[in-house]
């Protein structure tokens, strides 16, 4: 399935059924966020905001090959940084950041 909004990679190193599909503007729901403090829930919205004008790119850089869907798949942070597709580091650095905060909070 490839269109504007999702692409299916084949992983590299795995048979067929190794697939892995990416969509576009994906957000994290409000069940997810619930119980959570307004203020990580505004800290959330923000980053989100702020990368969805780069998801295009993401998408077509995960598209261009299984080793990119895999280095996306193990670190996220690490594949956008490493893919120089325009994304500022303080987007990165906030998105790093607000993502380690829900983690931590989800784990309590």
């Amino acid at each position: 399935m490839n269109n504007a909004k999702s692409v299916t990679v084949s992983l590299p190193g795995g048979d067929a059924s190794q697939k892995i599909t990416f969509h576009q503007s994906k957000s994290i729901g409000i069940p997810m966020l619930k119980g959570t403090s307004s203020d990580i829930t505004e800290k959330v919205n923000q980053a989100h905001v702020k990368i969805l004008p780069y998801e295009p790119q993401i998408l077509a850089w995960v598209a261009a090959s299984g080793q990119n869907a895999k280095q996306f798949t193990e670190d996220p942070f690490q594949a956008m940084e490493s893919a120089a597709i325009g994304i500022p580091a303080e987007i990165l650095a906030e998105l790093k950041a607000v993502s380690q905060l829900l983690l931590t909070t989800l784990k309590k």
